[in-house]
C-alpha cells in the first residue's frame, strides 16, 4: 500500500558550519521546486548571541544559481514561490529542541547534515542525525559531509541518476518507494535507474509493487552477507548518488 508524500515543508536544523552547505542547498533546491515552505533551524545551547547574517545566506544562493538578480530583495524570493523562515532556539539539548520543532511544526521533509565527531560541528553528527530521523517519524534526508549529494552547491544543478534501496519484508519498503517518487516528480527527473537490493536468502525478497512512475528503470540484487556492508559496497560500486531506505 502506498501513501502519498508531498514536500509542502521542509526543514533543517543548521549548525552554521561550512560543512553544513550541503544540506543547505539541497533543502533549499528541493523547496524552490516544490514551491515550499523553508524552515531553517539553529540550536544555540550555550546562549551566544546569534545574528540572522549568521545563517545561510538563501538570497544569495539563490543568486548564484540564476534563480533571482544580484542585489536580489525579500519579494524577488516570495516572488518564486517559496517562503523561507529562519529560527532561533536556546539551551537545552540540541537533539530535544530540534525533535520538539519538528512535532510542532509538522514539517514534511527533514534535511540532515552529518559531520565529525570532534570540533564544533560535533552536535549534529552521525548518532544525532540517526536519532533525530527516527525520533521524528517524518521523511528525512541525511547527507553526509564528505558526500557531494545530488544538488550542485554551485548551481543548484540535479544529479540523480542512480538509486540504491535497501529492501526487506519488514519494515515495508512502501513509504521508501514513494518518497523516492515524490522526490523525482518535484525535481523533475524523469529518467533513474532504481537498483532494489536484499540482503539474504532469495526467497526472503518481498514481492514489491512499485509505484507507478515512468522513466524509473528497476532492477533486483539479492546478496548473502553482512547487510551494512554490502549496502556500502553496492551503493559505491554502482556510483549511486542516493540510498533510499525505510526505518
Amino acid at each position: 500500500m502506498f501513501y502519498p508524500v508531498a514536500f509542502n515543508h521542509v526543514f533543517h536544523p543548521s549548525d552554521f558550519t561550512e560543512g553544513d552547505q550541503g544540506a543547505v542547498s539541497h533543502a533549499l533546491k528541493i523547496a524552490l521546486e516544490a514551491r515550499a515552505r523553508l524552515d531553517l533551524l539553529h540550536v544555540e545551547p550555550h546562549g551566544v548571541d546569534i545574528r540572522w547574517s549568521d545563517f545561510p545566506s538563501v538570497r544569495a544562493t539563490l543568486e548564484r544559481w540564476g534563480w533571482v538578480p544580484e542585489g536580489s530583495h525579500r519579494r524577488d524570493i516570495l516572488d518564486l514561490g517559496i517562503d523561507v523562515k529562519k529560527v532561533v532556539r536556546e539551551g537545552g539539548d540540541v537533539a530535544t529542541k530540534i525533535l520538539d520543532y519538528i512535532e510542532s511544526e509538522e514539517p514534511d521533509l527533514v534535511v540532515l547534515a552529518t559531520h565529525q565527531r570532534s570540533g564544533p560541528a560535533a552536535w549534529v553528527q552521525g548518532a544525532m542525525a540517526a536519532r533525530i530521523a527516527r525520533a521524528s517519524r517524518t521523511v528525512s534526508l541525511i547527507t553526509p559531509r564528505r558526500a557531494p549529494g545530488f544538488v550542485s552547491e554551485e548551481t543548484g544543478a540535479i544529479q540523480l541518476r542512480r538509486v540504491l534501496v535497501p529492501i526487506d519484508s519488514a519494515p515495508s519498503p512502501a513509504r521508501a518507494l514513494e518518497a523516492l517518487a515524490a522526490l523525482t516528480r518535484v525535481l523533475g527527473v524523469d529518467s533513474v535507474e532504481v537498483s532494489l537490493f536484499h540482503v539474504g536468502e532469495a526467497p526472503s525478497v518481498p514481492d514489491l509493487q512499485l509505484p507507478e512512475v515512468s522513466g524509473w528503470k528497476v532492477d533486483h540484487t539479492c546478496w548473502k552477507g553482512e547487510v551494512v556492508d554490502h549496502i556500502l559496497d553496492v551503493a559505491e560500486s554502482r556510483g549511486s548518488d542516493l540510498i533510499v531506505m525505510a526505518t
